[in-house]
């Protein structure tokens, strides 16, 4: 059994002002959708999610776009676009086919943890990656963001280095895209030398 499996489900929560939005824009994808969509919600809206229960001072970051994976043809994208965020209307939609051409675990849908009844959506049947292959996508990209949303989800739920280290090393076994990840152990190390 996975060591992801032994965790308790990560929790997530809509406090915090950027998490709110989110929701709430969720719902009115949710609300234009004529049949049920699923899809899976990464990058930072994800991590917003995630440490949606967090006092605002702890961490501040809104998140500009939504990136998540969903069948093309579903009606999302329609939806997507009709929906107006609320308290930003300028809210980007960055939608990707899928995440595995991306460094990322084999087994990630076996961890993919779902939203949609926590965000009181009926349509939308919406989960994020698990925080674990959620630090792996950003350990890849490794802006100053990325960093410090892997930091807040390291801080947050009590990943070990050796954990990390160890769902790293399977992703790299099975990784068949460019080898262009040779930093990605050192981004590993650099992110708990500054926890």
């Amino acid at each position: 059994m996975s060591w992801l499996a032994q965790l308790p489900t990560p929790p997530v929560a809509t406090r915090t002002p950027d998490a709110a939005r989110l929701a709430d824009f969720l719902r009115q994808v949710d609300a234009r959708l004529e049949r049920d969509v699923s899809c899976v919600v990464y990058g930072s809206c994800a991590v917003s999610l995630y440490l949606g229960h967090r006092d605002a001072q702890v961490y501040i970051a809104m998140t500009d776009d939504i990136d998540l994976s969903a069948p093309v043809a579903s009606g999302l994208m329609t939806a997507l676009h009709q929906a107006s965020p609320t308290q930003n209307p300028s809210l980007e939609f960055r939608v990707a086919v899928s995440v595995e051409n991306w460094l990322i675990h084999p087994d990630w849908r076996v961890h993919l943890v779902e939203v949609s009844s926590h965000l009181g959506l009926c349509r939308l049947q919406l989960y994020l990656l698990h925080p674990a292959d959620l630090i792996l996508t950003k350990l890849e990209r490794w802006s100053d963001r990325d960093f410090q949303d892997a930091m807040e989800l390291v801080a947050h739920l009590g990943f070990t280095q050796a954990q990390l280290t160890a769902h790293l090393e399977e992703a790299l076994e099975y990784y068949v895209g460019d080898p262009v990840y040779r930093g990605i152990r050192e981004n590993l190390l650099d992110l708990f030398d500054e926890a």
